[in-house]
């Protein structure tokens, strides 16, 4: 049952569960860190409040689609698992992977510690280059101006420069090829 409710969390970025609570998505922006030169990327946290919202609709006609059932006995799974989870004792713990740990409390309710989703699958990006660098970033950002940051051309060699060829170009031979081809094909089809 949790895997297809974790499909719906992905897919919806949401999720109700009945007299427990929602999770939510909350994606974190990339963000640039002036000082250290680095652009950190975006990251993706679940959040857990309390309330008991109405349950989405959609989740009962996802369940019977992904499950092949009717959406009464959807309902009544779905319910299963939600009272599961309320019932557990106190003080015990719950993982849902992917998504965090559930933990309830001395006074029946429910905290949640996150999981990071995309742990650091994307690592920090170094912007000290040398045409950065020269630019000092703290001045460029600092001011609201815009400006032009520039890198001086350096020459290549000609001993690494790569001479390109004119060649003829026989391109006709490759098209009357694949035509005889495909006359060939339909003479075996209708004979």
């Amino acid at each position: 049952m949790y895997q297809f409710l974790y499909k719906y969390f992905i897919l919806n970025k949401k999720i109700s569960l009945p007299e427990i609570g929602n999770f939510y998505l909350n994606e974190i922006p990339a963000k640039i860190d002036f000082v250290a030169q680095n652009l950190k990327a975006p990251e993706q946290i679940v959040q857990f409040t309390r309330e008991n919202l109405a349950v989405d609709q959609k989740i009962f006609y996802f369940l019977s689609e992904e499950m092949n059932i009717s959406e009464v006995e959807a309902i009544r799974k779905l319910n299963d698992f939600s009272r599961q989870i309320k019932h557990t004792e106190k003080g015990k713990a719950i993982e849902l992977p992917g998504l965090g740990i559930l933990t309830k409390n001395n006074n029946d309710e429910f905290q949640f510690q996150s999981q990071v989703i995309a742990q650091k699958i994307l690592p920090e990006i170094s912007l000290n280059t040398p045409v950065i660098t020269n630019a000092h970033l703290a001045e460029l950002y600092g001011s609201g101006e815009t400006k032009i940051i520039a890198q001086k051309a350096v020459p290549i060699p000609e001993e690494e420069k790569i001479q390109l060829k004119e060649q003829d170009d026989y391109w006709w031979v490759y098209a009357i090829i694949l035509s005889i081809m495909g006359v060939g094909a339909l003479l075996y089809y209708y004979m």
